[in-house]
């Protein structure tokens, strides 16, 4: 199981378009702001901890388990 994750802050969609461009085949895309943070929150940083039980979904989605 491959999973992407390249982020560039400053362009956001950078990381999706470059998997999109060409990535290895049967690998994932996860997106640092959707997929692997929560909201935001005041003192919580820019990119907080997504909850445990939302990524396990994400990555059950995708066939990851235990």
């Amino acid at each position: 199981m491959i999973i992407d994750c390249r982020f560039d802050r400053l362009k956001p969609g950078a990381g999706r378009q470059a998997w999109q461009r060409g990535h290895i085949p049967g690998a994932y895309y996860a997106d640092q702001d959707n997929d692997l943070a929560a909201a935001t929150q005041t003192g919580s940083g820019r990119h907080p901890l997504t909850d445990a039980q939302d990524f396990g979904a994400l990555l059950g989605s995708w066939g990851v388990t235990p």
